[in-house]
């Protein structure tokens, strides 16, 4: 069983976990990821220097299958009750690097999702005000639990990638272990 001090470990560290999801699951999640739904509203400002924006693809409104069984999962792995603030997709192509940023909520959980060769980049990083300080390369199946106070970004494919690059992300409101 989780703890309170676990909770705080979860809430001041980043946890990779690769084959997170069975391949069954996983290849449901693939195959909603190519329903209709993308627009190019992804992105945003930059938290430290406002004049910096980047755009990418985003699929918004994922249906009950990443909201509640998919979430429910995460919650049952890491053992703490949470609430589900968000749960989106974001795909990026080359030259689309995101912004640095924080989330919202306690936790972000971020799934990736695509078959991935390691010199196509897409890394994640976590950063301070002056460098990275932190990068977990992208690798399909990967999941990554994070403080949503630490400052991140995903970098942007190689432009020798032609596919998409999607990141299904989770923010979530701790509320106990249990």
């Amino acid at each position: 069983m989780l703890t309170m001090n676990n909770i705080e470990e979860l809430l001041n560290q980043i946890t990779v976990v690769d084959d997170f999801f069975t391949t069954d699951e996983m290849n449901n999640i693939k195959t909603k990821l190519q329903e209709p739904k993308w627009s190019f509203v992804g992105g945003g400002v930059d938290d430290i220097d406002q004049s910096i924006k980047s755009n990418f693809w985003h699929m918004e409104d994922l249906d009950d299958y990443f909201s509640n069984y998919l979430f429910n999962k995460i919650l049952e792995k890491y053992k703490f009750s949470g609430k589900l603030l968000n749960v989106y997709a974001n795909g990026q192509t080359a030259s689309q690097s995101g912004v640095p940023h924080w989330d919202e909520g306690d936790l972000t959980f971020l799934l990736f999702t695509e078959n991935w060769k390691h010199h196509w980049g897409g890394n994640l990083n976590f950063c301070n005000n002056e460098e990275v300080t932190k990068v977990v390369t992208y690798k399909q199946n990967r999941g990554v639990l994070f403080p949503a106070r630490f400052l991140h970004y995903a970098g942007a494919p190689d432009k020798i990638y032609d596919g998409l690059r999607i990141s299904v992300a989770w923010k979530i409101k701790v509320e106990s272990e249990i």
